[in-house]
C-alpha cells in the first residue's frame, strides 16, 4: 500500500519536565556551579539544547541510510521558534509523513504530540501522518537493551546470580502504556537466566533485595533527558545508602547500530492515524 508512495520521516520527542521537588533542585545547582567556570552559558541553556541536538544529529545521521527526506520535532513552550518546521511539513509534496516518537510504548506524550499537529495542519495534512504506534518488543529495541545490560555485567565483572535489574518507567496516563512497560521488562529480562528484574516507577515501588548488585535501566525513552537522569540519580544513591552496588546502562540512543535499526522498525509499518493517537 505504502510502497510506492513519496515519504517524510518525522522524529519527535516531547518537552521535559521541569525539576520540582526541593533535593532535584539542590542537584541541579551543584551542577550549575559545576559548568560556571566551563561556561558562560547556563546549566539551563544546556539542558533545553541538548535534546533538541541529539534530535538534530540523528536526522543527520539517519538521512544517510535512507532516500526519504527526514525531519525532527522537539515540542517545548516556545512553539513560535517552530515556524520553519511548519512551513516545511505544508510545502512538502510527500504523500505520506510516517512519525516515530522516541518513545517505545504508547504514550500519553506521543498523544500530546499527535494533538499539538491537529492544531497545527489542515485536515488534509492530518490524513497524511501515520505514527508508529509502538514499538516496545521490536527485537531491535529488546537487543539493543540486552546488549547494555550484557555490557554493564561484564564490565564491571557482576555475576548474574548477585544482581537486579530495575527497570524504570515514568508514570503514564495511558492504562496501555503499563501492560507495554511490562511486557518490555519481561522481553528484555527473558535471556538472562539468573537475573531478577523488576519493574518501578518511583523511587517509593523499589523493595530492597538481598542481591547485592543493581544495574537500572531505562524503558520509557530512547534519550534520558535531564530529569531522568536526576531520578536515575536519585534512586542510586539510594540504594548506594542501603550498601548496594548500582549501575546505569548507557542511554540505548548511544547504540549506533540501533539508531539505523530505527528504520526497520518504521518499515514494519505499525501504524495509526494522527486521529487516533490523539485519542488514546
Amino acid at each position: 500500500m505504502f510502497e510506492n508512495k513519496k515519504i517524510s520521516y518525522i522524529f519527535i520527542y516531547f518537552k521535559e519536565k521541569t525539576v520540582k521537588n526541593k533535593q532535584k533542585i539542590n542537584f541541579f545547582k551543584k551542577i550549575t556551579n559545576i559548568f560556571k567556570n566551563h561556561s558562560n552559558k547556563s546549566i539551563v541553556k544546556i539542558k533545553k539544547d541538548v535534546i533538541k541536538n541529539k534530535l538534530d544529529e540523528f536526522t543527520n545521521y539517519i538521512s544517510k541510510y535512507t532516500p526519504h527526506h527526514c525531519l525532527s520535532f522537539c515540542l517545548d513552550q516556545k512553539t513560535d521558534l517552530y515556524e520553519n518546521f511548519y512551513n516545511d511539513i505544508k510545502k512538502s509534496k510527500s504523500e505520506y509523513f510516517y512519525i516515530f516518537p522516541f518513545y517505545p510504548q504508547i504514550s500519553i506524550k506521543t498523544a500530546n504530540l499527535a494533538n499539538h499537529f491537529s492544531k497545527i495542519f489542515s485536515e488534509e495534512i492530518m490524513k497524511k501522518m501515520l505514527f508508529v504506534k509502538s514499538y516496545h518488543i521490536s527485537p531491535s529495541f529488546i537487543k539493543a537493551h540486552q546488549k547494555n545490560i550484557k555490557k554493564c555485567l561484564l564490565e564491571n565483572k557482576l555475576s548474574e546470580k548477585e544482581t537486579t535489574l530495575l527497570f524504570y518507567a515514568e508514570k503514564d496516563d495511558i492504562l496501555l502504556n503499563k501492560i507495554e512497560c511490562i511486557n518490555t521488562a519481561k522481553k528484555i529480562i527473558s535471556i538472562f537466566p539468573y537475573l531478577e528484574g523488576e519493574l518501578i516507577y518511583s523511587i517509593n515501588d523499589i523493595k530492597i533485595k538481598q542481591r547485592s548488585n543493581y544495574i537500572l535501566v531505562f524503558i520509557s525513552s530512547l534519550i534520558k533527558n535531564y530529569e531522568i537522569q536526576l531520578t536515575l540519580q536519585e534512586i542510586k544513591n539510594y540504594l548506594s545508602k542501603e550498601n548496594k552496588h548500582v549501575f546505569i546502562t548507557q542511554e540505548i540512543f548511544e547504540n549506533l547500530e540501533f539508531k539505523r535499526d530505527i528504520l526497520d522498525i518504521i518499515d514494519e509499518k505499525n501504524f495509526i492515524t494522527n486521529e487516533m493517537m490523539r485519542f488514546f
